[in-house]
């Protein structure tokens, strides 16, 4: 029954206004839209799609106006809906419009439920396309990346289980990735050493977004293969901050530590030989030119303790002139300067002790690198007995050569039958 409190012909304008609302609403679609009945026929479009295909196509068949085709192609979405009255999608590349579009088509009933058509929507996704383009290549390029690098790269998801395992980690475990990835197991249930020494805790604090890491960790491989990793493991988040894995970084440091323990033994050997040598060693830093480290010979000399040489000057233990009455300050300078060229120095030095001893020594003085760094290595030979020696030498030659000269007996001295001396005597007599 029809209300007559209204106006007559009130319904009539309502419903016009309906009409012109929904119309208004189907043009400003973003998406080209079209309405289509059981044969392909366009009953109704928007703007967009009247862009798209032009304004003449009401009545045309689809396939007629978007494929130029004389059938509906293949991959039609339609014609399933028109089989079962189903709504369905389908990706479709359209050159003409320039893009990539997902089609989702919609079946109309009557009230009685029988199928009259159906909506086809066309949605431009090129964009999304080319972004799942370009994050595919960019998953290959750092696909690669992962698969180049030297060291052992793993992946493990919130239940501990590996989803990647890189060809390096295969060589140095020698276990190829199938034997790791989707075996329904955490990682420790697979590699029990990993919880033995420690490497599960390290996983578990990556998983609880801290950065964990741990050197010489051992291993022992099927084959026997035995040897020490470097393992980091860090978070893996997604793009909302959560974290949904852990990646590893395992490095075999099995030749580095060997390096390592040979270098040290060779340390080892060479402190030994520079603790046992006869002469005292300094060795002087570049920098400042002050002693940074001595052998044990070199604290005899001085009369003190290692600990009151290191760091003090080179020339700290020489007294204010030298024997040629230079000062010890300005021909260390020269000396030293000439080293640091690179110049080898050799040359005798006199040296005063802790309690005021002067002596002699003979120092080479060398360069040398180490690190980077530039160094002088110092060796001293105490030669204070050697110029006792020589001084009471020359004395007792001069001392006998006196006697030999106020001698009243002409003497000389014959060798292989030549006289090679002669003293004043035998001169005066046989002149």
């Amino acid at each position: 029954m029809r209300n007559f409190d209204k106006p007559f012909g009130l319904e009539n304008e309502v419903a016009l206004q309906k009409k012109s609302d929904w119309e208004n609403v189907f043009d400003s679609l973003p998406d080209p839209t079209w309405i289509l009945d059981n044969n392909y026929r366009i009953i109704k479009f928007n703007r967009i799609a009247a862009e798209k295909l032009g304004k003449g196509i009401a009545g045309l068949k689809c396939y007629e106006c978007v494929h130029k085709a004389e059938t509906p192609p293949e991959y039609c979405p339609y014609t399933k809906l028109l089989v079962n009255g189903k709504e369905y999608t389908a990706e479709i590349y359209r050159e003409a419009w320039g893009g990539h579009f997902l089609v989702t088509v919609t079946p109309l009933f009557d009230r009685k439920g029988r199928l009259i058509g159906g909506i086809h929507v066309a949605r431009d996704i090129t964009s999304r396309k080319q972004m799942e383009e370009a994050l595919r290549k960019s998953q290959e390029i750092y696909y690669s990346i992962v698969e180049s690098m030297s060291d052992g790269i793993v992946v493990l998801d919130r239940a501990f289980h590996y989803t990647h395992w890189n060809r390096a980690m295969e060589k140095l475990s020698k276990t190829p990735r199938y034997e790791a990835i989707n075996r329904g197991k955490t990682a420790w249930e697979i590699f029990p050493h990993l919880a033995e020494y420690g490497v599960r805790e390290l996983i578990q604090e990556a998983m609880q977004g801290s950065i964990a890491k741990k050197s010489n960790i051992p291993y022992r491989l099927k084959d026997g293969t035995c040897g020490f990793t470097s393992n980091i493991y860090m978070p893996l988040r997604n793009i909302d901050g959560e974290i949904r894995g852990v990646v590893g970084v395992v490095r075999d440091i099995t030749e580095e530590k060997a390096r390592q323990e040979r270098l040290k033994e060779t340390e080892r050997n060479y402190r030994t030989l520079f603790d046992l040598a006869n002469d005292a060693i300094l060795t002087v830093k570049g920098s400042d030119l002050c002693c940074n480290d001595c052998n044990e010979k070199a604290p005899k000399l001085f009369g003190c303790t290692k600990e009151e040489i290191i760091g003090k000057p080179f020339q700290y233990f020489s007294p204010e002139y030298q024997r040629d009455g230079q000062r010890s300050t300005e021909r260390t300078s020269t000396i030293t300067a000439a080293a640091l060229d690179g110049t080898p120095q050799i040359f005798e030095w006199q040296y005063r002790s802790v309690d005021g001893r002067l002596f002699d020594a003979e120092v080479s003085l060398n360069r040398i690198e180490s690190e980077g760094d530039i160094y002088l290595l110092a060796n001293l030979r105490d030669v204070s007995e050697r110029k006792k020696a020589e001084k009471a030498l020359r004395l007792s030659e001069k001392n006998y050569s006196t006697l030999v000269e106020a001698t009243l007996t002409g003497l000389c001295v014959v060798q292989r039958g030549k006289i090679v001396f002669a003293n004043k005597m035998f001169i005066l007599v046989y002149s």
